[in-house]
């Protein structure tokens, strides 16, 4: 595996994203999963 060096930049864009990912994506997948269970 090559190391690919990372940018202080591309660090903080990864960590915006995967709170993106934590705080609205993945409430919205666990809401659309219990409406689906639910019928």
């Amino acid at each position: 595996m090559s190391l690919i060096p990372m940018t202080v930049n591309g660090a903080e864009a990864l960590r915006q994203e995967l709170n993106e990912l934590k705080t609205v994506k993945r409430p919205a997948v666990i809401q659309a999963i219990a409406e689906a269970r639910a019928h």
